[in-house]
């Protein structure tokens, strides 16, 4: 539960602090006096969007600190498990700092930093907010099916539904994603099989281009290589006179002389050498000119495959050497599509959990009929007690219709029932949908009935009504206050109101006031801590500044009426009843 709240320079609130406690707790005071900004500051700490706007003119900052009592083992899990670890005592201390530079705001839970998205998971634990545009969407599907859920305790079923449901969708989009692609890569497949058929064909090596083309020029001129190396050869050394014989004439004569001096020893050893290489290269002219031979055919086989080489490096954007890096490539894309191909869910395996989805969403269905008939008499009770005795409130869920499996995969909405709330104010008539018959009064009773009969089996601690007797008379505030406190049995209510037969069951009552000080408006709150103040607000609640002792004897006796037994010893005011002139404490 909430247990304080304090407020600094908040709009026109410069400083407060509320201290609450179990049960059943209001918020009174005069429209504009700044009961919405107590309800602001609760929603800034719980996460809400924070604006520069809301800090006190002159002021650095708006701060805003919650402290939430954890004792309930329950709230305290949850709150831990958003937290990440544990807290060390029962009280969870949340604040929010709103700067007045541009509205940079920061949070801290038990002195540590948090982030807005944790506290708007700890505000769904810790506060259930029910205003009158929540009263309002009372009449919207998705709120009334809500209700039934949590009425029934179908929340655990409905879980189980969308874990199926949400399992199917998994497998579902996995499939058509795979079909998908297959369909997109089959061109491609086809592709690659038809240029790794050519490339097998052609069984490219790396190396085999250049030696190819180093024989075809070879052959391209074998006449003349043999004509040149013929001539050479005779030249160098078979004709008479040839460069070999002059050479090794000069050798010799070179020996005869050599032992002479050193120089004519290495000079005579260097053109010995030149007469052995000449006679090695014109032996190799020799075997060249033999060996080269014209080959036509030859010549025409090694051009066809150059041009196979060439024609498949144009198409696949390579060169010739790049062909068997090619031809790698498209087999480990061929056996990795091949293998996605193996890998696509068999539609058995999808039809499998569209059946389970199916069956999940049959237990669900049966329970919120069940539910639904259990909630229409639950809450008569309380709705004959809040004026509506006559009312009767049919509670229709009709199943959406199933899709057939087929190999289209069909999707399955998350929603498969819907949930429609009628209404019957007065006997002899049909039954309506509320958004066409129930009148703001009548959907604030009807929610507030609900609300009782949830009162069990909603475990948020804190539950805030925010005006939500708008449309209801004074005639029935006071059976609408009992039933606020009997609500409070079960949780904190925290409840602004304008009707003092509501403020009259509460067990703690805060009053709400705009003054003046130093030439500024401000926003106070003050705790009406006896029964004496309590009766002069009720008074003016009653008739505002016309309220006069029968009036305070009036207010003395709804109080009674609403729990406080003590006598109440009226004491009319020299001046003025209004106890929203009192000073400030």
């Amino acid at each position: 539960m909430l247990r304080c709240l304090y407020i600094r320079d908040l709009a026109l609130i410069e400083d407060a602090q509320l201290s609450m406690e179990k049960g059943f707790v209001v918020w009174s005071g005069e429209t504009g006096a700044g009961k919405s900004l107590l309800l602001s500051a609760i929603g800034l700490v719980l996460g809400a969007k924070a604006d520069a706007a809301c800090v006190r003119a002159g002021a650095l900052e708006s701060i805003v600190t919650c402290t939430f009592d954890l004792s309930r083992p329950d709230v305290r899990e949850q709150v831990e498990r958003v937290l990440g670890g544990p807290v060390p005592d029962d009280d969870l201390i949340l604040t929010r700092r709103v700067s007045a530079d541009r509205g940079r705001s920061s949070a801290t839970a038990n002195g540590m930093p948090v982030s807005v998205k944790s506290l708007k998971e700890m505000g769904r634990i810790l506060v259930d907010y029910v205003g009158q545009h929540q009263t309002r969407s009372l009449t919207e599907a998705r709120t009334q099916m809500s209700l039934l859920d949590q009425s029934g305790g179908l929340e655990p079923i409905l879980a189980r539904f969308i874990k199926a449901r949400n399992d199917y969708e998994s497998v579902r989009q996995k499939r058509r994603q795979d079909l998908a692609d297959l369909a997109r890569h089959g061109r491609e497949r086809e592709l690659l099989k038809f240029e790794l058929v050519e490339l097998d064909r052609l069984e490219p090596d790396s190396q085999e281009p250049a030696r190819l083309k180093n024989e075809a020029r070879r052959l391209a001129h074998a006449d003349e290589i043999r004509k040149t190396t013929a001539e050479a050869y005779t030249k160098l050394y078979s004709q008479d006179s040839s460069a070999h014989d002059q050479l090794a004439r000069m050798a010799r004569k070179l020996g005869s002389i050599a032992g002479l001096s050193t120089d004519l020893t290495e000079a005579c050893e260097l053109v010995e050498h030149l007469v052995e290489q000449l006679a090695e290269a014109a032996g190799m002219l020799n075997r060249i000119t033999d060996k080269v031979e014209s080959d036509p055919d030859r010549l025409d086989r090694i051009e066809e495959r150059l041009a196979e080489y060439r024609r498949l490096a144009c198409r696949l954007g390579t060169d010739e050497s790049g062909l068997t890096i090619v031809q790698e490539s498209h087999r480990l894309r061929l056996a990795d599509l091949e293998e996605k191909e193996g890998r696509v869910l068999d539609e058995k395996q999808v039809q499998g959990l569209w059946s389970e989805c199916f069956k999940a969403a049959g237990v669900l269905y049966d329970c919120r009929l069940k539910a639904s008939t259990e909630l229409s008499k639950r809450v008569a009770e309380p709705l004959s007690r809040l004026g509506l005795g006559s009312a009767l409130i049919e509670i229709q869920v009709e199943p959406l219709a199933w899709p057939e499996f087929s190999a289209d995969l069909p999707g399955i909405s998350e929603n498969q029932a819907m949930v429609r709330m009628l209404f019957r104010p007065n006997p002899g008539e049909p039954a309506r949908p509320l958004d066409r018959i129930a009148s703001g009064g009548e959907l604030s009773r009807l929610l507030l009935a609900i609300l009782v009969c949830l009162a069990d089996s909603d475990r948020v601690p804190t539950v805030i009504l925010d005006e939500i007797d708008t449309g209801v008379g004074g005639r029935l505030g006071g059976v609408i206050g009992e039933v606020m406190a009997e609500l409070s049995r079960h949780h904190q209510v925290l409840c602004v109101t304008h009707l003092p037969q509501i403020a009259a069951c509460a067990d703690k009552h805060f009053l709400v006031m705009k003054s003046r000080r130093s030439g500024r408006t401000c926003t106070t709150v003050s705790e009406l801590d006896t029964p004496e103040l309590r009766v002069k607000e009720l008074a003016q609640m009653m008739r505002g500044s016309k309220a006069d002792e029968l009036t305070l004897k009036e207010a003395a006796a709804m109080l009674a009426a609403g729990g406080i037994s003590k006598p109440v010893e009226l004491q009319m005011p020299c001046q003025s009843t209004d106890v929203r002139k009192r000073p400030r404490k």
